[in-house]
């Protein structure tokens, strides 16, 4: 690992307190890894009868499970044991994740999906005429990128042909290389870009959503003041 987590763990659980997934005020999905079991792994807030044991699960814990991102932060472990890691491994573009959701949990026609789709930021870079070659001593730096680009693309696409370009706005402005990493950034270059574009989509933005008001989120199960908010099953 790149970083220990202990300061990430205490920064979030800072912002959460003692909140649980039924203290959430939408609906939400939450990608996670189990690589514990090698499998997908999702937290859920309790919109759907069926979804019986996420919804005591701190919103800290929810966090650090999806933002355990391999080669800078252990697999976090403070749920049940189980080995978590960021879910971009598997989902790194969450919309179909959400389309799916909205279809099968929530019985919403397809017809009457529209996605905001944010991503974080698309580095301008060219790829190496060594990886034309194969190998792993070639791949090594390039492999994960090209692997989360390709999927994140791939989701994006996905949801294009099922709901129409009209019904989704994706939002992930070019970037140079190297100007933002995970791990190194200016909060002033990331807050000027933000500005920038958020002016570039603020009328798309307003047209496709600020018109809609979602139905009311009602959990199907609460914590009703119990004080003990960790997972039973």
């Amino acid at each position: 690992m790149k970083y220990n987590s202990d300061t990430l763990e205490l920064a979030i659980r800072e912002c959460f307190g003692d909140k649980i997934m039924s203290d959430c005020f939408k609906r939400l999905v939450v990608p996670s890894y189990n690589i514990s079991e090698d499998d997908i792994y999702l937290f859920k807030t309790p919109h759907h009868k069926r979804l019986t044991r996420d919804w005591k699960i701190p919103l800290w814990k929810v966090a650090m499970a999806t933002s355990a991102a391999p080669t800078y932060f252990p697999s976090f472990q403070k749920l049940d044991h189980i080995r978590l890691i960021d879910g971009g491994v598997w989902s790194n573009n969450p919309t179909m994740v959400g389309i799916v959701e909205a279809i099968s949990m929530l019985n919403v026609p397809l017809s009457s999906i529209k996605v905001c789709n944010l991503g974080t930021t698309d580095e301008i870079k060219g790829r190496p005429k060594k990886l034309d070659e194969g190998g792993l001593w070639q791949w090594k730096n390039d492999a994960v990128e090209v692997i989360m680009r390709g999927q994140s693309i791939g989701a994006y696409t996905q949801a294009l042909h099922l709901i129409g370009k009209g019904n989704i706005l994706r939002i992930n402005p070019p970037v140079p290389k190297g100007l933002f990493e995970l791990d190194k950034l200016s909060e002033h270059e990331l807050l000027a870009k933000a500005s920038h574009i958020s002016r570039q989509c603020a009328p798309a933005f307003k047209t496709m959503f600020t018109n809609h008001i979602a139905s009311k989120f009602e959990p199907f199960y609460k914590n009703n003041g119990a004080n003990n908010h960790e997972p039973r099953g």
